[in-house]
C-alpha cells in the first residue's frame, strides 16, 4: 500500500499549518498572560503593607497575652 505522494505533502502541508496556528495561540496565550502579572516593583508596596499589618497584629496579640499574664 503506498501512499500518494501528493496526499501526503497535503497531509504534511496541513499539519505544518496546524502547527503554526497552534503556536500563534500559544505565544498570544502567553503575552496576554504576562500582562496580567503584576511585576515586583509594583507589588513591594502591597508587600510592605501587609508585613506591617501583620506586624500590628501580632503586637497586638502578644501585648494582650502579656496583659493577662500580669494580672494572674
Amino acid at each position: 500500500m503506498a501512499s500518494d505522494p501528493v496526499q501526503e505533502y497535503q497531509t504534511d502541508h496541513d499539519l505544518l499549518i496546524r502547527v503554526d496556528q497552534r503556536l500563534t495561540d500559544l505565544v498570544a496565550r502567553l503575552e496576554k498572560r504576562d500582562a496580567d502579572f503584576v511585576t515586583q516593583a509594583e507589588f513591594w508596596p502591597v508587600k510592605m503593607l501587609v508585613y506591617g499589618c501583620t506586624g500590628l497584629m501580632l503586637t497586638a496579640v502578644i501585648g494582650a497575652l502579656i496583659t493577662l499574664v500580669i494580672k494572674l
